[in-house]
């Protein structure tokens, strides 16, 4: 008999798979499924739908040795039948630069926190820009966090709010936390209460420290490397439940962030700050680079639109039409310089 439940945790050969309430009755319990070898047979062969990520809604059915049913329930081991439908999924790129693709890693969100740091590693504003098309790309609300708010100084907290004026269209909810002081907490706590949302981010920004701080038991921080980068703490996806309610999906650390497999067209979709002056372009395919016409550009011209984040979308969309190399993200100092050079530049 099939039971539903949710991926919680996905390994290298296992997926757990947190069971709901059985229609007799029977509790919610934490069921192992395998992943791969002889209850799956060969890779090809495997059962459409058994490819699940934390967060999917899945059904489950108990198996017996050589993967047939097994007729004593709760003595063997499992399997994912079918992967439900899901409301959204992220993506991001993963792979050596000649392999990359594009894979989920979190399904059926509410919120996507994006979690930087002021400094130890400072925050890149290029990362930022590529966690938010992440996020709008799958339909996900994203929140930033700035952590270690006890290590900023009052020139930190003035940059910042210099940095996030292009991102003002957007009405993002911004937090500034200090897991030492217990700054920000309360309102962060009361941010991740209700529904699922993803942590996602650096290593090294604070990630566990926050989770420890919204009251996960045995969260411990990997610290920095010799290079100031973040040690991995978190080495799987893993859905947790927050005592003070909602669902937290804890990803590990991120070095890089491609964008990889998205065209053009999803990238300026995913600049809804940008986009929303787009229906009035005279062509519907417009780049906003160099048609006539262009309502994107006039709103910029017309200062509607932040040229800063104009040129944002023209770098991201650039990089998948092939336009432009790729880049890694652009560390914040080299970000402020741009946006002076920009508005420096653009007509009264």
């Amino acid at each position: 008999m099939s039971r539903s439940g949710t991926v919680v945790r996905i390994g290298r050969k296992v997926a757990t798979v947190l069971l709901s309430r059985g229609p007799r009755g029977e509790p919610e319990s934490l069921f192992r499924c395998a992943l791969g070898g002889r209850l799956f047979g060969r890779a090809g062969a495997r059962p459409a739908g058994t490819t699940a990520v934390v967060g999917d809604e899945v059904l489950v059915e108990e198996i017996g040795p050589g993967g047939r049913p097994s007729s004593r329930p709760g003595k063997s081991g499992g399997r994912i039948t079918e992967v439900l439908p899901r409301k959204n999924a992220l993506r991001r790129a993963v792979g050596p630069p000649e392999r990359r693709e594009m894979r989920v890693f979190a399904a059926n969100l509410d919120r996507c926190y994006i979690v930087s740091a002021f400094v130890e590693p400072p925050y890149r504003t290029g990362f930022l820009d590529r966690s938010l098309v992440v996020a709008y790309d799958a339909g996900v609300t994203p929140v930033l966090v700035f952590n270690k708010l006890d290590l900023a100084s009052r020139e930190d907290l003035a940059a910042l709010d210099q940095d996030l004026a292009p991102y003002r269209a957007l009405e993002l909810e911004v937090h500034r936390t200090s897991t030492r002081s217990g700054a920000g907490l309360d309102p962060l706590r009361a941010s991740v209460a209700g529904g699922r949302a993803v942590l996602f981010g650096h290593s090294g920004v604070g990630k566990t420290e926050l989770l420890a701080a919204l009251g996960v038991p045995g969260r411990r921080s990997g610290g920095l490397d010799r290079r100031g980068r973040g040690r991995h703490t978190t080495t799987a996806a893993e859905l947790i439940r927050l005592p003070g309610g909602g669902e937290i999906v804890d990803t590990p650390g991120i070095r890089a962030l491609g964008l990889d497999g998205l065209t053009e067209a999803r990238i300026r979709a995913a600049h809804p700050d940008v986009a929303a002056y787009a229906g009035d372009c005279r062509f519907p395919d417009c780049s906003h680079r160099t048609e006539p016409d262009c309502a994107v550009q006039a709103a910029v011209a017309a200062g509607k639109a932040d040229p800063v984040r104009y040129e944002t979308l023209n770098r991201l969309a650039g990089e998948a039409a092939g336009l432009i190399e790729a880049a890694d993200s652009t560390p914040v100092e080299s970000a402020r310089e741009a946006r002076k050079q920009t508005l420096a530049a653009s007509p009264e």
